[in-house]
Order: structure tokens, then sequence, then C-alpha cells
């Protein structure tokens, strides 16, 4: 729940509904959360061959120093020989870019968003 907490007051882009960290409340879910103290975290479901990623954010006051490279690395080689990826539901935001920059690279899948208005 500290995760989702964070990952709310860090985002960059308005989460769509499938990696909202409000999706994320609720205890005994099989995410597992890595942080770097209190300014950079990262939300995940490790229960796969493949590691998901669902949410992964840095402090907007600490971006730029490191942090973001430093957890990316920390859970590659924690989860060594293990694919990691985010979802591709994630929204636009600083974060493909970043991931990117790192060395990541984008797949080929792709989510559309659409609207249907109601009224």
């Amino acid at each position: 729940m500290e995760a989702a907490a964070m990952l709310s007051r860090f985002a960059d882009a308005n989460p769509t509904w499938q990696t909202d960290p409000d999706c994320f409340h609720h205890p005994g879910s099989p995410l597992r959360s890595f942080s770097i103290g209190t300014k950079a975290v990262a939300l995940l479901d490790d229960t796969k061959d493949d590691v998901r990623i669902y949410g992964f954010a840095v402090d907007p006051a600490e971006r730029r120093k490191g942090l973001g490279r430093a957890l990316a690395d920390s859970l590659a080689a924690r989860y060594l020989g293990r694919r990691l990826y985010t979802a591709e539901n994630i929204a636009a935001g600083l974060l493909d870019p970043f991931m990117c920059r790192i060395g990541w690279r984008r797949s080929r899948l792709t989510q559309s968003e659409m609207v249907l208005r109601l009224d």
C-alpha cells in the first residue's frame, strides 16, 4: 500500500485504469514492491516466468540523480535470467524515454486508448 501511495505521488502521467496505483491498495495481491528509501519505487508481479512491472517512479525532486537507473539495475540483478517488462498499457510519460535511455527496448505490443461518450 505504501508503494502504491508513492507511485501516486510520483506519477508524471495519468495512469490507465489497469495501472492506476489506486487499484493496488488492497493487501493480499501477488504484487511486490521495491524501493530506494522514499525516493524511488517499483511495483511488480514476479509470480510467473516473466516479471511484469506495473509501476516504476522516482520522486520528481530526486530525478536525474541515478536513482531510477539504480532501481532498474537492481531489479535486473535480482531477476537475472528472467525477462522484465512493463505493461504495454502504462500511460505515456517519462517512463518510456527513461527506460529506452538506460538500454531497455520497446516491445512491438501496443495498446490504443479509446473514448466513448455516453451522453
